[in-house]
């Protein structure tokens, strides 16, 4: 018989595709054990798993880091301001919206950042910010997907994002062309733009 409450011990998180589960050890050495107890707690927390599955994420650690293919240029954007609500139970009323600051962008070199922020690309002063609203949280298979629109420079695109989840991290990943937001000097097949926005979970 199970004779110290803590020598079973249940814990619960996500695998890359965002499917809850279940890790089970001993934390004792334990000599007799009452399976049928044990069998009774893993069949009480499956059923429970499949009724709470909000994931609690912390946005104000968010990141949005982005990759303009053609010149094999990295960078990064902040200030974020994003309200998440994802069911994975209930993707119906799940939410993404989120914004980040044109100010903030940098790719590591000041006069190109500057000259990225002026009114031949970015147009900062015009437009501050870039933002996401989705329209639908899917599920195809074993992925997820949000939906929705990017509005950069005041032009608005369909976009689908595909959320994995690695080491406690939602990432969201898109691909998107550049010359769609009048943000590229280059032409639309040459303007391809790699987006990742990584939102840790809570503590």
């Amino acid at each position: 018989m199970l004779k110290n409450k803590n020598m079973l011990k249940l814990v619960t998180y996500y695998d890359t595709c965002l499917r809850p589960k279940v890790s089970i050890t001993l934390v004792n050495n334990i000599k007799l054990i009452d399976l049928k107890k044990i069998i009774a707690v893993i069949l009480l927390v499956f059923p429970m798993l499949g009724m709470t599955q909000e994931l609690s994420l912390n946005t104000e650690k968010a990141t949005v880091d982005f990759l303009f293919v053609a010149e094999d240029v990295k960078g990064t954007v902040g200030g974020i301001e994003a309200t998440i609500s994802l069911n994975l139970s209930d993707l119906g009323s799940s939410t993404i919206q989120g914004s980040a600051k044109v100010a903030t962008l940098s790719t590591g070199t000041k006069m190109r950042d500057k000259h990225l922020k002026s009114k031949d690309y970015f147009h900062e002063e015009q437009y501050p910010k870039m933002t996401f609203t989705s329209s639908s949280i899917e599920k195809k298979g074993e992925q997820y997907f949000a939906h929705g629109t990017l509005k950069i420079k005041g032009i608005t695109k369909d976009v689908s994002f595909k959320m994995v989840m690695k080491d406690e991290v939602l990432i969201m990943t898109t691909t998107i062309n550049a010359a769609d937001y009048e943000v590229s000097p280059k032409k639309e097949e040459k303007s391809q733009v790699d987006v990742t926005i990584k939102v840790p979970f809570s503590k």
